[in-house]
């Protein structure tokens, strides 16, 4: 079983700190938590830049398409198809990722490959990639107009719902494909707050990728 857990230290000095903290630190501890800050705002440049280049240079093997057709059932065949191929090729990532851990349970692995069915709109249009570099930026810079965006939902603005409401929208997709209720509660409870054992290992895996 894989334990998650937050790491708040590095050393002896956290990662989050107030400002009465930083005032009671030596200059040597207060250019090290500086140096902290960045290593992780690069890293995070480093991981999203990973994934755009993925998402571009995605592919389909012929040995993993005979195995979607082996672990999914026709219907979740078809949600699965629905979605773009970085789409794709991310949820057949994140099952490695949780196979390559060891773990078999066959409504998690699904899991794995539907969680992001939802991100395909009521006439089966997906989130344009373009719009998630903008989601990114919004949500860290100026996440009162992600929203303000997700409430107009118009035009333009309809993938923000999309992706807004895609976790709760796979869920939903898959049980109407006739899903088993174990896989339909993982997809549920990961937009929920993760809750089950199970929803944290796919949110393990999901970070991974």
């Amino acid at each position: 079983m894989i334990t998650i857990q937050t790491i708040t230290h590095i050393g002896q000095v956290p990662l989050a700190l107030t400002t009465h903290d930083r005032g009671a630190l030596s200059q040597k501890d207060f250019d090290l938590t500086q140096q902290i800050d960045t290593v992780g705002g690069s890293l995070m440049k480093t991981r999203r830049l990973r994934q755009l280049i993925a998402a571009l240079t995605a592919r389909i093997t012929p040995d993993e398409q005979a195995l979607l057709a082996t672990v999914l059932r026709p219907n979740e065949r078809r949600l699965f198809e629905q979605m773009p191929l970085f789409d794709r090729r991310h949820s057949l990532d994140v099952y490695q990722t949780l196979v390559q851990a060891g773990h078999t349970d066959q409504q998690l692995l699904k899991a794995a490959l539907l969680h992001d069915c939802g991100k395909v709109d009521d006439d089966g249009r997906p989130i344009p990639l373009l719009y998630y570099g903008l989601f990114v930026v919004l949500k860290a810079l100026l996440p009162g107009l992600y929203w303000l965006a997700v409430r107009d939902g118009r035009g333009w603005w309809r993938p923000f719902v999309v992706h807004a409401q895609h976790d709760q929208r796979s869920a939903l997709l898959v049980e109407q494909a006739g899903g088993h209720p174990e896989l339909v509660a993982i997809l549920r409870d990961y937009g929920a707050g993760c809750t089950l054992q199970a929803t944290h290992l796919l949110a393990w895996a999901d970070n991974q990728n």
